[in-house]
């Protein structure tokens, strides 16, 4: 599932499978029930009718609804907004976000603190505290001097007691 869409005003949107005798691949039906409901959602799916952007916006299937033309410009800026983040915080926050969704809400904000003492373990992530160019000339010593230090900005491999906690399907 993506993590957010940004659409063209100009855009239309549908799930035509049905008009074709197959079905939607890709987890179409469970993002889409996801997106707008169980009832729109199944309408959308039995008729293959088209929406536009503006019901897709409307409706939560966008986050953001652009002048046409602008979607691609809006998406690289939210892309650079990420990149500006912490990526410790992103990492866990896009777990404690994908898999808190799935669950109960208390389980929900177990794995919020989780995600949160793990990240936090994180050399990486105390730098936090610092200035952002402290930071940089710090993270560029790091990098010099512990090719392994420098491998937990990269990596996506989650910590052994994080995943424990997650719930299995």
């Amino acid at each position: 599932m993506a993590d957010f869409i940004v659409g063209s005003q100009t855009a239309v949107f549908s799930l035509a499978e049905a008009k074709r005798g197959i079905l939607p691949g890709g987890a179409g039906i469970q993002n889409m029930i996801r997106a707008v409901g169980s009832r729109r959602a199944k309408q959308l799916i039995f008729t293959g009718m088209p929406f536009s952007a503006s019901q897709a916006y409307e409706w939560g299937v966008l986050n953001e609804l652009v002048e046409a033309g602008g979607a691609l410009d809006a998406a690289v800026k939210i892309a650079q907004n990420i990149v500006d983040a912490a990526p410790m915080s992103v990492r866990y926050g896009k777990l404690a976000a994908s898999r808190g969704g799935e669950v109960d809400f208390h389980t929900g904000y177990a794995l919020d603190l989780a995600a949160y003492n793990e990240a936090v373990k994180k050399p990486v992530f105390r730098a936090r505290h610092l200035g952002r160019a402290r930071f940089a000339d710090r993270f560029s010593r790091i990098e010099r001097s512990c090719p392994k230090c420098a491998a937990i900005f990269a990596s996506f491999a989650l910590d052994r007691s994080f995943r424990a906690l997650l719930p299995s399907y």
